[in-house]
């Protein structure tokens, strides 16, 4: 089980002992999975990597460079929920790669990265630990989770505070502010073999409204619809690849309304004939909520819907690599934290996270 959010909050463990449990953590997390719903969704077996496959993707690059040289990596979360020790090995995974293997590098969340306690260090705009971490490892794109809406007085000047994108196509909250719906990403500007645009939606689950009665969340064919609306948009605006930000989850009570990430997969992949919709080109979501480990088919594997998600808590870091001059991905996998070497911690982020555990005590 993996109780590492409970080390950073010190609410219920201590230092030694909750270290323990995260790096003795199986695949399930089993604690935050206890409230996940029902999910007859079958998943296949992960699509698990060691640190070292970098080596073997930088060997094999078709540009023969022993790099990773015209390659976007994609690194993604989701449901953090907390576990703040996680982001030290984030950092320093993103730094490698963009230092050692010379690729182009992202960061995205799929919702409920604030700590679900009831403390207010953590809801408060004041000191939002989780979103000044998230700034200090450099997230580029983050949807809502519905924790993120637990203090939802506090919401806006949360966002305020990211020094990254927080995107939400549908959900509304009056007399508030409006979410910002999507956002697109352009790199290697210069260089037209290699430039290439990503442009990214987020939506989120009708649970929202557990924390928030006041928002409205759109489900079933509104929640279809925006979501075609969003991939349209962005592909005709110049995005080579569209990529989904959901904190929907996999769990068979939203199948009825279509608000599963599967359910949004196949309508807007597959169209709908009867009612004469056409199918877009959405290429990937990458999910949150359920808690669920999964990843895309991988090349050989029978065809099924495009998802990423890592789990809970950290136990996994999601991997996308995109081939610049293709415009395409190429693979996904997911990176054991655990197993990640514990010199790529970066240091700074480290000391923060020392800071914060330290204040917590």
């Amino acid at each position: 089980m993996n109780i590492i959010k409970n080390k950073a909050t010190k609410a219920l463990l201590s230092v030694s002992m909750a270290t323990t449990l995260f790096f003795t953590a199986n695949a399930s997390g089993s604690i935050a999975n206890a409230q996940v719903g029902d999910i007859n969704y079958p998943i296949p077996t992960p699509n698990f990597k060691e640190y070292s496959h970098f080596d073997e993707l930088a060997a094999n690059n078709k540009n023969k460079s022993s790099s990773l040289k015209g390659k976007t990596i994609i690194l993604t979360t989701n449901d953090v929920h907390g576990a703040i020790e996680g982001y030290p090995y984030l950092a320093g995974l993103k730094k490698t790669l963009k230092d050692k293997y010379q690729a182009n590098v992202l960061v995205i969340d799929a919702g409920d990265f604030s700590n679900d306690k009831k403390k207010p260090i953590y809801t408060t705009p004041d000191n939002c630990n989780a979103i000044d971490l998230m700034n200090k490892v450099g997230y580029d794109v983050a949807t809502l989770g519905n924790h993120e809406f637990y203090k939802a007085q506090y919401l806006k000047g949360n966002i305020e505070r990211a020094t990254f994108k927080v995107i939400n196509a549908n959900v509304t909250q009056e007399n508030t502010f409006d979410f910002i719906k999507n956002h697109k990403i352009t790199l290697n500007e210069d260089d037209p073999k290699n430039k290439i645009t990503i442009g990214f939606f987020g939506v989120a689950t009708p649970d929202v409204t557990t924390f928030d009665p006041k928002v409205s969340v759109a489900v079933g064919d509104k929640l279809l619809n925006i979501s075609r609306d969003q991939v349209t948009e962005l592909k005709n605006s110049g995005s080579d690849i569209v990529i989904c930000l959901a904190h929907l989850g996999l769990e068979d009570a939203f199948e009825k309304d279509q608000c599963r990430s599967v359910d949004v997969y196949n309508a807007l992949t597959k169209g709908n004939a009867e009612q004469n919709i056409a199918p877009v080109p959405l290429d990937l979501i990458v999910d949150g909520h359920s808690h669920s480990t999964i990843t895309p088919p991988q090349k050989g594997e029978p065809e099924r819907e495009k998802i990423l998600s890592t789990g809970t808590e950290f136990e996994n870091i999601g991997v996308i690599v995109i081939d610049n001059n293709d415009k395409a991905i190429e693979e996904t996998f997911l990176l054991k934290t655990k197993n990640l070497p514990k010199n790529l911690r970066d240091s700074d982020v480290q000391k923060d996270v020392d800071k914060i555990i330290s204040q917590t005590k």
